[in-house]
């Protein structure tokens, strides 16, 4: 009748591949479907109920262009150049980043600090290729002293970190930044390996920390990174 079927089917499946196939079980089960009929150009009622996948993408842009102006500045402008439209390369990412290594700012990472726990991957991820090096961007080598200014910075943007898991997570990432490392401080246990390509590993042996008990902990996982890597110390 010239429409097209469209189905797609997705399996999570968990087990011993090796084992027998009892051992293996479905844990997550998609299935979805849909009609696609062509389109007549001259509808108006059409072009009001479906979008074009350009005009999908301004309503989109609009919602997080909307959500970037809540941001206070320098990481709306970190958060922006990351969101950026038809940037593939990640050149403008590169360029606002290559910028902050030459100019560390304390503001930017006590920004990054207090959002660190907003549910997405990106603000971490952004925070890692600042500090490190990863397979993700290629910036400018650090100078040792902007690093070392860098690294301070961070660490005492412990002292604006919002929340228990963000506590966790700003840990992992100041241990990545460090090469690896260890910390165990007022319920905080956190060990990270990272490999010469870059590569890392994390044992989180779980956080204590009741969201009452923050502030406390936020400053004993500070000293006790100062008090492993001395370097961190304000000067």
């Amino acid at each position: 009748d010239g429409k097209l079927r469209w189905l797609a089917v997705f399996a999570h499946v968990s087990g011993n591949p090796k084992g027998k196939a009892d051992d293996m079980k479905i844990e997550i089960l998609h299935v979805n479907e849909g009609l696609l009929q062509k389109a007549d150009p001259n509808s108006e009622a059409e072009k009001l109920k479906y979008k074009t996948a350009e005009e999908l993408e301004a309503v989109a842009e609009a919602a997080r262009a909307s959500e970037r102006g809540k941001l206070p500045r320098p990481l709306r402008d970190l958060v922006a150049a990351d969101e950026k439209q038809d940037d593939s390369d990640l050149a403008a990412l590169t360029d606002v980043m290559d910028a902050i290594r030459l100019n560390p700012q304390p503001e930017l990472f006590n920004q990054l600090a207090e959002r660190i726990d907003e549910g997405t991957c990106s603000l971490p991820m952004l925070l890692e290729g600042i500090l490190g090096e990863t397979l993700y961007f290629k910036l400018k080598p650090w100078t040792p002293e902007k690093k070392q200014t860098a690294l301070r910075q961070a660490t005492a943007a412990f002292d604006h970190v919002a929340t228990s898991a963000g506590l966790e997570k700003w840990t992992e990432q100041m241990l990545i930044a460090l090469g690896g490392g260890h910390i165990n401080a007022a319920g905080v246990d956190i060990e990270v390996e990272v490999g010469k390509d870059h590569s890392r590993s994390m044992t989180d042996r779980g956080s204590l920390v009741g969201e009452e008990d923050l502030p406390a902990a936020r400053t004993a996982v500070r000293a006790a990174f100062e008090a492993k890597f001395p370097t961190l110390r304000p000067q």
